[in-house]
């Protein structure tokens, strides 16, 4: 399944985050959490988290990049249990990263799950909705339908 669409959702003050039903179905009761790329928290399947630390690991060791990219990705990720009511734990470090406190925003990336503060959702927002830079920004990807 695919994770699609955006929610919000509550963060307590025990670092509990409720997995939306529509998200929640494409998890076990496991999962993994990273840095993402935009200062938000990247929760992966077992099998996407295993598959991209595979791909990951396989980089130059010898290209500064390729270790701050493992740095970044593999040295912040950690497993995490998902409850039977759909609860996650959000480590601190992950959650101060994403400067998450009382809410959450969550956006499904297909093979993935986004989570971002809100107000840092706003702004990715704002970008996404400049239709004129849009034609621009995509311009040179090859976006085909079949």
């Amino acid at each position: 399944m695919l994770f699609l669409g955006s929610f919000s959702s509550k963060y307590d003050t025990s670092g509990r985050l409720r997995i939306p039903e529509a998200l929640r179905v494409s998890f076990s009761d496991e999962a993994y959490m990273t840095f993402g790329f935009d200062q938000n928290i990247m929760l992966l399947p077992p099998d996407v988290f295993k598959s991209l630390s595979h791909i990951i690991s396989c980089l130059n060791i010898a290209d500064p990049l390729s270790r701050v990219l493992m740095r970044m990705f593999l040295g912040s990720a950690c497993h995490v249990k998902i409850s039977s009511k759909g609860e996650v734990v959000i480590p601190g470090r992950l959650a101060e990263y994403a400067g998450l406190n009382v809410s959450a925003f969550m956006v499904g990336q297909g093979e993935y799950v986004e989570i971002w503060n809100p107000k840092q959702w706003e702004v990715q927002e704002k970008i996404i909705q400049e239709s004129n830079k849009n034609l621009e920004r995509f311009a040179g990807l090859d976006i085909r339908l079949r």
